[in-house]
């Protein structure tokens, strides 16, 4: 059988005016819709970080993820924590 994953994302971001930074957060949720965990949350992911644009063509991103997954005995209190440093450099060409 394939695993089904609704995975829903809600982020924000906001332009500052006069100044080049982006601020941004997002959180995503992963539901399975069929096994074992069926209907519960399987893993969550918050993020948050700075977008920086140099010019139009290019820009840099700094942020952090927090993601956590979830086991699926309530008693369990070895769910999985995951932490994550990114940094991006994009060029549009």
């Amino acid at each position: 059988n394939p695993e089904l994953i609704l995975r829903s994302k809600f982020s924000v971001s906001y332009n500052i005016p006069k100044i080049p930074l982006e601020p941004y957060a997002s959180v995503e949720n992963f539901l399975p819709l069929n096994g074992s965990y069926k209907f519960s949350t399987e893993e969550m992911r918050l993020a948050f970080g700075l977008k920086y644009s140099i010019n139009k063509k290019l820009a840099l991103k700094v942020g952090y993820i927090y993601s956590k997954e979830y086991q699926e005995s309530v008693e369990a209190d070895d769910d999985e924590i995951t932490n994550v440093f990114s940094f991006d450099i994009s060029v549009k060409i």
